[in-house]
């Protein structure tokens, strides 16, 4: 739920910028009112670290006890990505 979003955004708060930390939560979003899959890029950039790129696919299970589980997919593209 949406408590557990303030959780996340404290762990990558230094490490996802606003835009993209947008771009994932409107994918979440869009899957939980579609039930359906939706899929985002985002960058990681540690303090102390090298910059990683990741592909995020996101599909809808199903609702339980009032909350939607979505199964997420990971997948650095760091090699693969060019901006």
């Amino acid at each position: 739920g949406y408590q557990e979003a303030a959780t996340i955004r404290h762990i990558f708060i230094d490490v996802i910028s606003d835009s993209d930390y947008k771009n994932i939560w409107s994918a979440f979003h869009k899957v939980a009112a579609n039930h359906q899959k939706a899929e985002c890029e985002f960058c990681r950039k540690p303090k102390n670290g090298k910059p990683k790129w990741i592909n995020m696919k996101l599909k809808y299970i199903r609702k339980m006890a009032k909350k939607d589980i979505i199964l997420v997919n990971l997948c650095d593209i760091t090699s693969q990505y060019k901006r």
